[in-house]
């Protein structure tokens, strides 16, 4: 899926380009934000190599509507057309505002050999019930992320 327009930046090679984004702002150029809907990003690795987890950096500020995505999805595949899931997380359920962070968040699943990995971060419905703007499109904001 591609980014909002408001932070796509240097598109999709910010995700794996090995540069984290900063606490103090999500809007260097290092975050991508994903408004209202899941991100979806298929890596190619190359040869088939062996992975074992995956990290996300996620920027969460409650009071601007960046949120925690639902959930963590790792697909691998060989050929890049049929993947299937080796692992799965869901994410905390806030209840109050935080203040501004990053979270880094990992899977760790058994190895596998993989030519493909594909990563979901599933969109939340709208942001909730206790939050000032409840039902609006919440953002999932990404650095990067990290295959090992």
């Amino acid at each position: 899926n591609q980014p909002d327009k408001k932070y796509t930046f240097n598109g999709a090679i910010t995700l794996v380009d090995g540069q984290k984004g900063y606490k103090s702002s999500y809007r260097t150029g290092l975050w991508l934000g994903f408004l209202g809907e899941d991100m979806v990003a298929t890596i190619k690795l190359g040869d088939q190599i062996a992975v074992s987890s995956v990290r996300v950096n996620h920027f969460i500020n409650t009071r601007g509507g960046l949120i925690f995505a639902k959930s963590l999805k790792i697909e691998v595949s060989d050929d890049g057309k049929t993947f299937r899931e080796v692992g799965f997380k869901t994410q905390p359920i806030l209840n109050e505002h935080i203040k501004p962070q990053i979270f880094a968040v990992k899977e760790t699943f058994d190895t596998v050999k993989a030519n493909y990995i594909r990563v979901t971060l599933e969109a939340i419905e709208g942001l909730p019930a206790w939050h000032e703007k409840a039902g609006a499109k919440a953002y999932i904001m990404v650095d990067e992320i990290v295959v090992e």
